[in-house]
């Protein structure tokens, strides 16, 4: 389920992605996910794709919830993925096929 975002996190999020929390697309530091969340991923990626600009939805989670990925549709309509701990962003990603979670739902990069 995607949730529409308040002003606030709109505002938040836009000024995230706007400073160094945004990692550059060829980085290597690439979080960790589980296999178990590849699916919740590929899902996320689907409907977050399809959705209006201000969307969220996160799709995986480590140490017991202190740690959260999620994906955001920006205001430019580009796609993110928010790396969260304790509900305070800490990075910001570029998805990739690099990232082994989405190579099955990213199509439109070079491999």
């Amino acid at each position: 389920m995607s949730i529409k975002f308040s002003q606030q996190l709109i505002d938040i999020t836009e000024e995230a992605i706007l400073s160094d929390k945004l990692m550059p697309k060829d980085t290597d530091r690439i979080p960790a996910i589980s296999y178990r969340d590849y699916e919740d991923a590929e899902n996320g990626w689907n409907i977050i794709k399809n959705s209006e600009n201000n969307y969220y939805i996160q799709f995986a989670s480590n140490g017991f919830g202190m740690s959260s990925y999620g994906f955001y549709k920006a205001n430019n309509g580009e796609m993110y993925i928010i790396e969260a701990w304790v509900n305070e962003i800490t990075r910001v990603y570029i998805p990739s096929k690099r990232w082994d979670c989405l190579q099955n739902v990213i199509t439109d990069e070079e491999p």
